[in-house]
C-alpha cells in the first residue's frame, strides 16, 4: 500500500521532523543497547568458564576451587552492574518515546485519510453482497489492511531497553517508508 499520493506538503514537512527528532533518542537507545548487550555476552562467557572450573574442582583442583570464588564475585558485580544498566535505560527511553509520540501525532492524519480510502473501497465492492452498506463498511474495517493501518508505537516504558529499540526501529521503518512512498502493508 503506497501512500505518495496522499501525501500534503504540510504532512511530509511534519513527517520529516519528526523522522529526524526520532533519530536521535533511538541512536542513543541503540548505543545503550549494545553496552548492554556486550555486558551480557560477557556474562554468558563467565558462565560458560564457571562450568568449566567446576569441573576442575570436581576432579581436585585446589586452584580451580579458589577461581570460582573470584568468578563468582565478579559475575555478582556484572549482573549488578547490568541491572543497574537496564534500571537506567529511562533515560533513553524517555525521550525516545516523546519522540515516537510527537511522530504518531503527524503519521495519524495521513494513516487515517488511506484507512478510510481503503474501507470505501472495500464498502464499494462489497455493498452489491449486502442488504445493508453498513455491514459492508464493517467487513472493510475488519481486513487486514485496514487493520494493519491502525499503526501505533507500541513500546512500553517497562518493556526491556532492546524491546523498546526494536519497536521504536520498526516505527521510523515505517515514518521512513510513507516518506518514501513504500509499501507499507501487503498482503502475505
Amino acid at each position: 500500500m503506497k501512500l505518495s499520493e496522499t501525501l500534503t506538503p504540510e504532512a511530509t514537512t511534519a513527517l520529516i521532523a519528526a523522522k529526524e527528532a526520532l533519530k536521535k533518542p533511538l541512536a542513543s537507545l541503540e548505543a545503550h543497547c549494545k553496552t548492554q548487550n556486550g555486558l551480557c555476552e560477557k556474562m554468558k562467557r563467565l558462565q560458560k568458564e564457571h562450568a568449566e572450573l567446576e569441573n576442575k574442582a570436581a576432579g581436585g583442583s585446589r586452584k580451580a576451587s579458589l577461581e570460582i570464588h573470584a568468578l563468582i564475585d565478579q559475575k555478582s558485580r556484572l549482573s549488578r552492574t547490568i541491572e543497574v544498566g537496564e534500571e537506567n535505560a529511562h533515560v533513553y527511553k524517555e525521550p525516545l518515546r516523546e519522540a515516537a509520540n510527537n511522530a504518531q501525532v503527524a503519521l495519524a492524519p495521513v494513516i487515517r485519510d488511506l484507512q478510510t480510502q481503503i474501507e470505501d473501497e472495500i464498502e464499494h465492492v462489497l455493498a452489491p453482497y449486502w442488504t445493508d452498506k453498513s455491514w459492508a463498511r464493517a467487513a472493510g474495517r475488519g481486513c487486514d489492511a485496514s487493520r494493519a493501518l491502525g499503526i501505533h508505537f507500541n513500546g512500553s516504558l517497562g518493556a526491556s531497553a532492546v524491546e523498546f529499540h526494536a519497536a521504536a526501529a520498526k516505527f521510523l521503518g515505517l515514518i521512513e517508508a510513507v516518506l518514501a512512498g513504500g509499501e507499507i502493508w501487503s498482503f502475505k
